[in-house]
């Protein structure tokens, strides 16, 4: 039995090399998995027509110093409006500070969102007042507020407001808790946020007689295009222009100042204020 002692040894030290080269593989994977880049963008806007002077991401901790972004632009017409788009590490925790100014950029004021742990590309919109002080959290982040009590989709099946309710339900795995026709959409969602800018990540809500039947139309936002010509809304509607009933379309439709956005929570911002 004595000459095989050294084959039995010499496996168990091949199987323990194996393992050993598995666990460092996982942890390599895992810690790049960790630090991969996703994109977080979205549209700030400033309270009581103040401009956008400037957009950042605060980094909680050891990620790294503050980081201000390049990469944004000013809504055309709209200066208190203004998209961003920026790459940050997986799984990092940050908040979104806003700069406005008024008229004189010398003077503008800070305001922060609160913490977002960033797991995926995410949709970070925010609505932001002016602070006591500067980097205080007085950016509002989109929340969900009346929901369905039985779980259901209980508009007409179908049309419009059937399809959005079903893309809220996506988004969030909520449904609508309030009734009536589209037109009525923004004043019923009690609770959610609501803006009168256009963003990505939101229900558009048409009221009536604008581009749309005396009932108003609904549907999803997929994103918001500004452009030489005007500001776009790229979105998905059910019973829309080129569809109809049961029938989903992608619609390319110019932006009406008296149109409203229910802003729709990524799931990492929901709940959150």
């Amino acid at each position: 039995m004595l000459p095989h002692r050294p084959r039995v040894v010499l496996r168990r030290r091949v199987v323990s090399v194996s393992l050993l080269l598995a666990l460092i593989l996982a942890l390599t994977a895992a810690s790049a998995g960790a630090s991969a880049a996703v994109k977080v963008s979205g549209t700030v806007v400033c309270a009581n027509g103040r401009s956008v002077v400037g957009i950042w991401f605060q980094f909680w901790g050891d990620e790294g110093s503050p980081a201000p972004l390049s990469d944004w632009r000013r809504m055309p017409g709209a200066a208190n409006v203004a998209q961003y788009s920026q790459w940050v590490a997986g799984n990092s925790t940050i908040s979104l500070h806003v700069r406005c100014a008024g008229r004189r950029h010398a003077r503008w004021s800070d305001s922060r969102t609160a913490r977002i742990q960033v797991r995926s590309s995410e949709v970070v919109n925010t609505l932001c007042r002016r602070p006591t002080k500067r980097g205080a959290l007085r950016c509002q982040l989109p929340r969900i507020g009346l929901t369905a009590p039985d779980h259901r989709n209980h508009f007409d099946a179908g049309w419009c407001t059937w399809g959005a309710a079903k893309m809220l339900h996506r988004a969030t795995g909520q449904y609508p808790g309030w009734f009536g026709n589209a037109k009525d959409w923004a004043e019923g969602a009690k609770g959610w946020l609501v803006s009168s800018e256009p963003m990505a990540h939101s229900i558009f809500v048409f009221p009536a007689g604008v581009d749309s039947s005396q009932s108003g139309h609904v549907g999803w936002v997929d994103r918001v295009e500004y452009s030489p010509g005007g500001v776009y809304l790229h979105t998905a509607e059910m019973n829309g222009w080129h569809g109809g009933l049961f029938r989903w379309s992608h619609e390319r439709t110019k932006y009406e100042r008296s149109m409203h956005f229910i802003l729709v929570p990524d799931e990492t911002t929901s709940g959150k204020s």
